[in-house]
C-alpha cells in the first residue's frame, strides 16, 4: 500500500513538472493546437501503465528477468535502469531516482 502511495505521489509530481514545462514554452508556439496536442500525447502516455523493476546484487537492467517481463507484458513500458554494484554509488544513483 505505501509502495503505490509512493508510485502515485512520483506520477503526479512527474505529471506537474511536465506540465510546467509544455506550458513554460507557450511563448515559442506557433498555435495553441500544438500546445494540445502535447497535452494529450502526455495524458495518453500517463495512461499507459508502467512497471519499474530493479534488478539485484551483480545483475542488470537488460537481465532475463527484465526480457521476460517485457515478452509477458508488452502493452507496459517497463523502467529497468542499470544500478551500481558498487553500494556506495548505488544508493545516490536510486535516490536520484525518487
Amino acid at each position: 500500500m505505501i509502495g503505490n502511495t509512493v508510485l502515485l505521489v512520483f506520477l503526479i509530481i512527474c505529471f506537474f513538472i511536465v506540465l510546467s514545462v509544455i506550458f513554460s514554452k507557450k511563448n515559442t508556439r506557433t498555435t495553441n493546437q500544438e500546445a494540445l496536442e502535447d497535452l494529450n500525447k502526455l495524458v495518453k502516455d500517463l495512461k499507459q501503465n508502467k512497471l519499474i523493476y530493479f534488478h539485484g546484487f551483480g545483475s542488470s537492467g537488460e537481465g532475463g528477468t527484465v526480457r521476460t517481463l517485457k515478452e509477458l507484458l508488452p502493452d507496459w513500458i517497463v523502467i529497468a535502469p542499470d544500478i551500481p554494484v558498487d553500494p556506495k554509488e548505488a544508493l545516490p544513483f536510486l535516490k536520484e531516482l525518487c
